[in-house]
C-alpha cells in the first residue's frame, strides 16, 4: 500500500511540475496505449482466423465414420464449466498438462475449442501445438457452435481425469455416444 501511495504521489507531482503540458501528455499516452491494445487484438484475431478449422457437424460426421479425434477444452476456469464434448480433456492453456494429454499417435485429429466468440484462446493453443509438429484444428465457433449444432455433451467429472500413462488421452477420447 505504501509503495503505491508513494508512486501515485510522484506521478501527481510530475503532472503538476509539467504545468500546461500535463493533460496533453497524459491523454496522448493513454491514446497510444489504447491504440496498441486494439492493434494487438486485431493481430490476434487475424492469427486465429489463419488456423485450420473444422465445423462441428464436419467433426461429428468424421467421428461417425470412425476417424479418431482428441478434443482439448481450453475454456478458462472462470467459465463455470459443467459440461464438455464427450471425452474432452481440459487443459486451460497449461503446456505441461497439455503435453500429458496428447496421444502418442500424431495421426489423431486434435480439435481445440474454447468459448471465446473469435476462438482466439483455441487458436493460440493450436498454434503452439503446430510449432511442436502437430496438425491441430480449431473447432469453428467453439463450445457455443457445438451446443448449437445439438451435438452430444457430457457432464464434467468433479475431479477431471488426467491422461493415461504413456500420454494417451484415455479410451473414451473423441467418441460420440451410441445413437448420437
Amino acid at each position: 500500500g505504501g509503495c503505491l501511495r508513494r508512486q501515485g504521489g510522484q506521478a501527481i507531482k510530475s503532472l503538476h511540475d509539467m504545468g500546461s503540458l500535463a493533460w496533453p501528455s497524459l491523454l496522448s499516452t493513454v491514446f497510444a496505449y489504447v491504440a496498441w491494445l486494439l492493434a494487438r487484438r486485431a493481430m490476434l484475431r487475424r492469427a486465429a482466423l489463419r488456423m485450420p478449422r473444422m465445423e462441428p457437424r464436419q467433426v461429428a460426421g468424421r467421428m461417425a465414420r470412425g476417424e479418431p479425434f482428441v478434443f482439448v477444452d481450453v475454456r478458462g476456469p472462470g467459465s463455470g464449466i459443467r459440461q464438455h464434448i464427450p471425452g474432452a480433456n481440459h487443459a486451460f492453456p497449461d503446456a505441461r498438462l497439455l503435453a500429458r494429454l496428447l496421444p502418442a499417435d500424431r495421426q489423431v485429429h486434435l480439435v481445440i475449442y474454447c468459448d471465446c466468440p473469435d476462438d482466439v484462446p483455441a487458436a493460440r493453443v493450436a498454434e503452439m501445438l503446430r510449432r511442436q509438429g502437430w496438425r491441430p484444428h480449431v473447432l469453428a465457433g467453439g463450445w457455443a457452435a457445438w451446443r448449437a449444432a445439438g451435438l452430444p455433451v457430457e457432464p464434467v467429472p468433479a475431479a477431471r481425469p488426467r491422461a493415461a500413462p504413456g500420454g494417451t488421452a484415455g479410451p473414451a477420447a473423441g467418441r460420440l455416444p451410441a445413437g448420437a
